[in-house]
């Protein structure tokens, strides 16, 4: 092959990419410009690319400028009568006119889809404590992959928002759930998660002890795991992906990928395998402080009562 765009035309032709981006993404011009930039090579190259994308930031911009107090669980949004309304408005309105408007720019063709076509996913209802709640978060129930697939019979680009319709109203769903169900279902033959989430992780010492330092921002975890497993010393890195809401590490000696907040591995070598969290009874976390100069995590040493501070970020 001659270059990188040859090799992809030639083992990626006709395949389907699922692209998921976060709203930030969507947001910022930069940001948007870059990522439609390259899905117009792609494209131009014979891929057929999805972009899912989610609402994150702009919605929660957009409510709390209307007094509404962004609702969250652990990581999901809690979307009500009041909180749709302003979903459907910033994701089908705003955001999808700023994703049309660099199509436009780029001479990008496809469609810009203001919602998930009703043909192409049962959604199930999340079930809510409050009864007002009930019916506005949904999550996928089920693929139907012929409707998605003859969509892209005649076109090589789609971007749709993270709302499916109801015969009531619109329904929130996680674009992560949306972004998994479809390339489950039409067996995509990638799935690529873009976000503008820095996952923050510290390959360190605390005394002698080779220790890993993490904070995920985007659930505000901070976490540290002792690094030797199986007589090995591990370091790690970001994978720039998302799992419920928490990022993924991967290590460098398998490039096995492992959940931040548990410190379990859960695809790879090392799959079922954890990481031992400090403190086990040597050390206590005693406090992460978050300055203008960045992150900082601070350590007591139980036995000398000595104070390590690391840096994040």
């Amino acid at each position: 092959m001659k270059n990188i765009k040859e090799f992809y035309r030639a083992k990626y032709k006709g395949s389907l990419f699922i692209v998921k981006a976060g709203g930030r993404m969507i947001t910022d011009k930069k940001s948007r410009t870059s990522l439609i930039r390259n899905i117009h090579d792609l494209t131009t190259n014979g891929m057929k690319v999805l972009l899912i994308y989610g609402g994150g930031q702009a919605i929660d911009n957009a409510l709390i400028k209307q007094g509404i107090k962004p609702r969250k669980i652990d990581g999901r949004r809690i979307t009500g009568p009041k909180e749709i309304k302003i979903v459907k408005n910033v994701m089908s309105a705003d955001l999808s006119y700023r994703i049309a408007s660099t199509m436009a720019e780029l001479k990008l063709h496809g469609l810009c889809l203001s919602s998930l076509p009703a043909g192409w996913t049962n959604i199930s209802i999340r079930p809510r404590e409050n009864p007002e709640d009930e019916g506005y978060d949904g999550t996928i129930k089920e693929i139907y992959s012929d409707q998605i697939r003859r969509m892209f019979d005649t076109v090589n680009f789609i971007v749709t928002p993270c709302i499916g319709v109801t015969n009531r109203n619109g329904v929130n769903i996680n674009a992560d759930n949306v972004a998994v169900a479809i390339a489950a279902g039409c067996q995509s033959r990638k799935l690529i998660f873009l976000s503008d989430v820095d996952g923050v992780l510290v390959n360190d010492k605390i005394a002698d002890m080779p220790v890993i330092v993490t904070f995920c921002p985007l659930c505000y975890s901070a976490i540290v795991f002792d690094r030797r497993l199986d007589g090995h010393t591990l370091g790690f890195g970001v994978s720039g992906l998302l799992r419920n809401s928490d990022m993924i590490m991967y290590d460098l000696f398998t490039e096995s990928y492992w959940q931040q907040f548990t410190g379990e591995a859960i695809v790879g070598e090392f799959t079922g395998k954890k990481l031992i969290a400090v403190p086990d009874g040597e050390y206590n976390m005693s406090d992460l402080m978050v300055t203008e100069n960045g992150y900082y995590l601070y350590f007591t040493d139980n036995t000398s009562k000595k104070i390590h501070k690391i840096k994040l970020k």
